[in-house]
């Protein structure tokens, strides 16, 4: 069974079922969300029916993430949450990284397959490899005559 002692992070309370609830108000407030548009564009203006929206969708964000490191704090056998846990949730489930922590692991860097053809194509002189281009794509046993020659006469 799960360890039923709850976990208290700054405002939020989870316990032994693991939901959050909230000891006060929204965790981002309509005067913060009008301020981050107006640092976007000044001239914007949010309905309010969207502005309910993203408040909305802001604080069932911040619980989700909050519940999930939670777990992630119990699965440690620890009553403290750290900021690991919501490291590594957010990491795995979002592919975001909290700026000025480091992660411990070695991201993966996975470098693209290139063929020769496409090398060419980047690197070298185009006019050169377009119809090399053309015979690897579309094999024929016509052969293209260069219009400026003396053969069409």
């Amino acid at each position: 069974m799960a360890n039923s002692t709850p976990i208290i992070v700054k405002g939020l309370t989870s316990g032994p079922a693991g939901r959050s609830s909230p000891e006060g108000s929204q965790v981002l407030s309509k005067k913060k969300l009008q301020d981050l548009v107006r640092e976007i564009d000044p001239n914007e203006q949010l309905d309010e029916d969207v502005e309910e929206m993203l408040l909305q969708i802001a604080d069932d964000f911040i619980e989700s993430v909050v519940t999930a490191a939670c777990q992630l704090a119990r699965h440690r056998k620890s009553n403290t949450l750290e900021v690991k846990d919501v490291q590594l949730h957010l990491e795995r489930q979002w592919n975001m990284w909290i700026p000025g922590y480091g992660s411990d692991e070695i991201r993966p860097f996975k470098k693209a397959c290139t063929t020769e053809a496409h090398k060419q194509c980047l690197w070298g002189n185009t006019l050169d490899t377009i119809p090399a281009l053309l015979q690897f794509y579309f094999p024929t046993q016509q052969t293209l005559v260069d219009p400026s020659s003396e053969e069409l006469e």
